[in-house]
């Protein structure tokens, strides 16, 4: 096989090919070596080769390409390609290779050894890890310093808490982008030689992501929670930290998905960002769910943060110690026939039953389950990959003049 600029120049018996470049008007002297001759062709140095033809020769690669797909060896090539398969290969076939299975591991197998090369991959990076985890320890001092034991009747300040730290926690999953796009482009060659199956590998790479975004909440959640006021009891603290650690989750995985299915980076993380601005503007705390326009009240309600958000603020003011009348000495049972509690969730247009807690870590775990299945379907059935031979060579625009130059310098 001869190739020249992307360009099929011959493919047949080595035996024959001097003879077919013979048939072009190209002829080898018996002091040159076959295979210096071979090169030269396509160049600027075929001119010496030339003989008297009646047609003129080819100069070009893709001239020289033309001519082979006229050539009786091509032809006879693709009649080899369109002619029956022999009964004997396909008994063979039968025999041997249909028996052998599409991937070497079972499925459990094969997800266990993806996730232990995901962890591997991801934790062995120290300095990404201690970074991460210094950056959220310091985002939470902030958050306590600033906001250290606040007032619960400043709903504005609580709320601004609960939300700050459900925004924050999302956002810092957006730094994964270029990794999983980085990732992608592997796991299209290895997935086209069948190591693995897609489902595997997307179910490895979300689990990988679970350890990180536990110890995130934990060191993140904690100094929040108990440095900035929120109620002292450890179950709500819990409910707390599972709130924000599944939302983290649907999050990290809606930055996989867009990483599956968008084309680039350039393109993945301008529309992660977008997305963020979007689910940051409709979760209910810049503009309230009664602000909103009717035609645009499902931004809101597909928010992950406007699920978690209301599961935080309700978990806070639905408490034991909040959700009375008397509080500060002020009768909200009396001058608002509410408690207080419910009052203040009543400011910003938050539902206030207690079941809505469940409701925001179901919704959460389904658009985590979502996005993973849709992140498989994307990876699986919707490929971008550059083609095996692209051509971004120049045609060069020449006339037969350097030919007659060099003839002449070269009596």
């Amino acid at each position: 096989m001869i190739l020249n600029e992307g360009q099929l120049m011959y493919h047949g018996p080595c035996n024959n090919v001097e003879e077919y470049f013979e048939s072009l008007g190209f002829k080898c002297p018996p002091q040159r070596d076959i295979a210096d001759y071979l090169l030269d062709l396509g160049t600027r140095e075929q001119y010496q080769y030339q003989v008297e033809r009646p047609t003129k020769q080819p100069r070009r690669a893709s001239e020289f390409a033309d001519a082979f797909r006229e050539s009786r060896l091509y032809q006879e090539s693709l009649y080899a390609l369109e002619a029956p398969y022999d009964p004997e290969l396909l008994q063979s076939v039968e025999q041997n290779m249909k028996l052998m299975p599409q991937f070497s591991q079972s499925f459990m197998d094969s997800t266990m050894t993806l996730l232990r090369r995901q962890l591997t991959i991801t934790y062995r990076n120290k300095p990404f890890i201690f970074g991460r985890v210094l950056m959220i320890a310091v985002m939470g001092l902030l958050f306590c310093t600033v906001f250290y034991d606040f007032d619960p009747t400043e709903v504005s300040v609580v709320l601004g808490v609960v939300f700050s730290s459900v925004m924050f926690l999302s956002m810092g999953q957006s730094s994964q982008i270029a990794t999983y796009m980085a990732e992608r482009e592997v796991f299209y060659k290895q997935r086209g030689a069948n190591f693995f199956r897609t489902s595997s590998y997307v179910l490895a790479t979300s689990a990988s992501q679970i350890p990180l975004a536990l110890v995130e909440t934990l060191i993140f959640g904690s100094l929040v929670y108990w440095l900035c006021g929120f109620e002292s009891e450890f179950q709500l603290f819990l409910i707390f930290e599972f709130v924000l650690f599944v939302m983290n989750l649907a999050m990290g995985m809606w930055f996989f998905f867009l990483s599956s299915v968008g084309p680039n980076e350039n393109v993945v993380t301008p529309l992660g960002m977008v997305s963020v601005l979007v689910f940051i503007i409709f979760a209910g705390f810049i503009v309230t769910k009664s602000q909103i326009p009717d035609y645009l009240i499902w931004a809101h309600w597909i928010s992950p943060m406007t699920w978690s958000i209301r599961a935080l603020s309700i978990n806070q003011y639905r408490s034991d110690n909040m959700d009375v009348c008397v509080y500060d000495g002020i009768d909200y049972c009396k001058d608002y026939g509410k408690t207080m509690g419910v009052y203040y969730l009543d400011l910003f247009g938050i539902e206030t039953e207690k079941y809505w807690i469940v409701y925001g870590i179901i919704y959460s775990l389904v658009i985590y389950v979502l996005f993973m299945v849709m992140s498989f379907l994307g990876l699986e059935y919707l490929r971008y990959e550059a083609p095996e031979n692209v051509d971004v060579s120049e045609k060069p625009l020449e006339d037969e003049s350097w030919i007659t130059a060099r003839k002449t310098s070269h009596p």
